[in-house]
């Protein structure tokens, strides 16, 4: 998210000058209850590639952030209230599309929709579960690292990309990646790292919005974002080992999906009393499924809300969300 992008783009700047024949291209998903990046639909399961030839000509390096929960409350879309320098200077490079609209409203389903370029009606996923590993329910489809991979890239991952446990079996670590971003577990199996904690040791614990005394670099994204600049060293030392192959590197924050935790100095960038959605009503006709009651323990919350609505109608949870993004 903002806060850490500044890591990342000096670690892209580091690229630039030291990696053989790189022309960066970079671009951004965004994953969650709001928007999401959308997919078209495919009839049929992608097939593996036969490789590449090593004839090929010299391939554009692909960098990814894939940001979970961020609303287009930027700056670059006319939020003036909103302090993102380093989303607005990739903005200033980047194409920057206004009509992006979610394919279901939650996180495993949306990232399989854009990491698979199938909707939930063919994926069959439409909700969080291991039951609804898309290879399983709906076919063997082939992901975007995985596609990237058997076309002879290094397809490197780091952070919250599909949707971590089981429904993603375990982040699809027997076909996305490269062993390179890979670690044994503590029982000899393969695994994927998804998320670094912050300094309290949780993840979801109350209170929900929660200023730390701490450093960006001791923050669970901060140190997601070191891990991020060290596959970068890695890309770095293969190619002076020898290694032409191209990389995709995919770099999935977390925030500023809850809980909204950051150093204090954050905080004090933005007031409390922070502006809320001009229409707080139901939606007319949206359909049963995507309109979801709950209560929400992290927040907190004394009462039972649509999950849409909880966002722009508690100031702190606001103001919490904002100054994570």
């Amino acid at each position: 998210s903002e806060l850490y992008t500044k890591t990342m783009m000096s670690g892209l700047t580091r690229i630039r000058p030291r990696l053989w024949t790189c022309n960066v291209v970079l671009f951004a998903a965004l994953f969650g209850a709001e928007f999401c990046s959308a997919s078209t639909d495919a009839t049929e399961p992608a097939r593996s590639s036969r490789g590449v030839h090593p004839d090929t000509p010299a391939r554009h390096d692909v960098l990814m952030f894939a940001v979970d929960d961020l609303r287009p409350e930027l700056s670059v879309y006319g939020c003036d209230y909103m302090k993102t320098p380093h989303f607005d200077a990739l903005a200033a490079e980047s194409v920057v599309f206004e009509h992006m609209y979610v394919a279901v409203a939650l996180c495993a389903p949306s990232r399989t929709a854009f990491l698979t370029t199938r909707r939930a009606d063919t994926s069959r996923v439409w909700t969080i579960s291991p039951e609804q590993y898309w290879r399983i329910s709906g076919g063997n489809f082939t992901t975007l690292p995985q596609h990237f991979k058997e076309q002879g890239y290094l397809s490197l991952g780091v952070g919250k990309i599909f949707h971590p446990g089981g429904p993603s079996n375990n982040s699809d670590v027997a076909y996305s990646w490269s062993p390179e971003c890979l670690q044994k577990g503590p029982h000899g199996h393969i695994t994927y790292n998804n998320i670094w904690k912050d300094p309290d040791g949780g993840t979801y614990t109350s209170p929900a919005v929660h200023p730390f005394n701490n450093t960006d670099d001791e923050m669970g994204e901060g140190k997601l974002a070191l891990n991020a600049s060290a596959l970068i060293d890695l890309i770095v030392h293969k190619r002076g080992s020898g290694d032409k192959r191209p990389f995709f590197l995919a770099t999935g924050f977390h925030k500023p999906h809850i809980p909204w935790k950051a150093p204090q100095k954050y905080f004090d960038l933005y007031d409390i009393d922070m502006p809320l959605a001009p229409n707080l009503h139901t939606p007319v006709g949206v359909p049963g499924m995507l309109w979801v009651a709950k209560r929400s323990r992290s927040l907190q919350c004394s009462m039972t809300q649509p999950a849409l609505l909880l966002i722009p109608r508690r100031p702190r949870v606001l103001w919490g969300c904002v100054v994570c993004t």
